[in-house]
C-alpha cells in the first residue's frame, strides 16, 4: 500500500503493514519546480533540491518497524498535461533526484554533489531525446520592502554566481540593459521589469503601485504555513497574480479564519477606494470570503476605542453575483493614515460541493489604496 501523508505511512509501518511513502510535500512532480513557472500546474512548490532532501524511512520508526517501508514512489497527475513533453519537463531531474535518494544509502547521498553532476545529466537528457527542466538554474526574483517601507525593491539571486545578471524596464523599453548589482528601486509607477542570465530562462514581472505599496503592514491572524507567500508583505508588493494557482506563492491562503490587516501609510492621505484581490476556485475549497470591511484610522496612537469608532465602508460579497470576481473595490473618500481591511472567511462549505463540511480557504494576493 501506498501513502500520501508521512502520519499514515509511519502509522501503517508501526502496525507492521507494508507501505510505499509518498508524501505530497516531497514525492508529488505535478507541482511546480519553479517560483517562476510560465505554464499551467496544480500549484503548490516543489524545488529540486528540496526533493533530494526526501528521506524516506521516517525518524520516529526504530529499526524493526523500518524494514516495512518498502520506498518511495514520485507522482504525476496529468489533469494539466496534455502532452508527452510537458510530463518530460515535469519528471526530469527532479525524478532523478528522488531515484538516487531511493536507491543510496542516507550516507552516501551528497546534495552538493548531485548538484555538481547535474549538468552531466542534462546532457544524458539531450541524448535521450528527453525533454526536461532547467528550472533549477533559474533567476530568483522577490519584492521586498525598501529599509524605510516607502516603496519595493526587486531582488535577483542565481545559483550562476559566474555570469552577470542583466535587467530592463519599461522605462526604456529594449533601449537600455543594466547590468544588475543589487535589488532594484522600482519605479513609483510601476511598470514592466525583465532579467535574465546566460544560459537562463528570462524573467520579467510586472508591478502595479498605490499608496499602499511598500508599505508596513501587519496581520491579526498568520496565513497556513503551506501558503505563506512572501509573508504579510505579499499584500503590499505590487504583484498582482495572473494565473491563479499556477503562481500559488503570490498567494496568502487562509484556511477558515479571517484575513484581518493593518496597513501605515506613513502619513495622512486622501483615499478614493481600496481593494482586495481574491481567488476563487471552489472545486479547491477556495471562497469569496462573505464580507469586507474597510476603517480608515488617523494619525494617532491606535487604541481599540480609535478602532470601534474609526469610519468604516462595508461591502457584502453575493456568492451568486459575484461569483468569479477578482478584485474586490470599494469606494470611498476618506483621510486617514493607517487602513484596515478585514476579510470574513466564507466559513463552512456547504452540501453538495467538494469539500463539504470543511472550512473554506480564503485566498488573496494583493491590497491596494489609493
Amino acid at each position: 500500500m501506498s501513502w500520501r501523508g508521512e502520519a499514515g505511512g509511519i502509522a501503517a509501518a508501526k502496525e507492521h503493514h507494508d507501505v510505499i511513502m509518498t508524501p505530497g510535500t516531497y514525492c508529488y512532480l505535478d507541482h511546480s519546480q519553479t517560483k517562476n513557472e510560465d505554464s499551467i500546474t496544480i500549484g503548490g512548490y516543489l524545488p529540486l533540491e528540496k526533493v533530494y532532501a526526501y528521506e524516506p524511512i521516517p525518524k520516529e520508526l526504530n529499526t524493526t518497524d523500518a524494514k516495512h517501508v518498502l520506498g518511495a514512489q514520485g507522482n504525476v497527475w496529468t489533469e494539466y498535461m496534455n502532452n508527452t513533453a510537458k510530463v518530460e519537463y515535469m519528471i526530469f531531474p527532479r525524478m532523478s533526484a528522488l531515484s538516487e535518494v531511493l536507491w543510496s544509502p542516507a550516507k552516501n547521498r551528497n546534495w552538493n554533489d548531485f548538484e555538481r553532476r547535474l549538468p552531466g545529466l542534462f546532457n544524458h537528457y539531450q541524448l535521450w531525446g528527453t525533454n526536461y527542466s532547467k528550472a533549477y538554474y533559474d533567476l530568483m526574483a522577490t519584492a521586498i520592502p525598501t529599509e524605510n517601507y516607502d516603496g519595493i525593491l526587486w531582488k535577483l539571486e542565481s545559483k550562476n554566481n559566474t555570469d552577470s545578471i542583466y535587467y530592463q524596464d519599461s522605462r526604456w523599453g529594449d533601449k537600455k540593459t543594466f547590468t544588475y548589482t543589487g535589488p532594484v528601486k522600482v519605479e513609483d509607477l510601476g511598470g514592466t521589469y525583465t532579467a535574465w542570465q546566460k544560459n537562463s530562462n528570462k524573467v520579467t514581472q510586472d508591478f502595479a503601485t498605490t499608496f499602499s505599496t511598500g508599505k508596513k503592514i501587519t496581520l491579526a491572524h498568520e496565513p497556513s504555513k503551506n501558503y505563506p507567500g512572501n509573508g504579510a508583505f505579499t499584500l503590499v508588493d505590487g504583484v498582482i497574480n495572473k494565473k491563479g494557482l499556477a503562481r500559488s506563492l503570490e498567494f496568502l491562503g487562509f484556511p477558515g479564519i479571517d484575513l484581518d490587516a493593518t496597513i501605515d501609510l506613513k502619513k495622512l492621505a486622501n483615499i478614493r477606494y481600496v481593494s482586495v484581490h481574491v481567488l476563487e476556485q471552489n472545486g479547491s475549497w477556495i471562497y469569496l470570503p462573505s464580507q469586507v470591511e474597510v476603517s480608515y484610522l488617523p494619525d494617532t496612537l491606535i487604541t481599540a476605542e480609535i478602532i470601534k469608532n474609526a469610519p468604516k465602508e462595508l461591502r457584502i460579497i453575493d456568492p451568486v453575483k459575484d461569483k468569479g470576481i477578482r478584485k474586490i473595490e470599494i469606494d470611498s473618500r476618506h483621510q486617514c493614515r493607517y487602513i484596515r481591511i478585514v476579510c470574513k472567511n466564507y466559513g463552512i462549505i456547504p452540501p453538495g460541493n467538494p469539500g463539504a463540511g470543511n472550512p473554506a480557504w480564503l485566498f488573496a494576493d494583493e491590497i491596494e489604496a489609493d
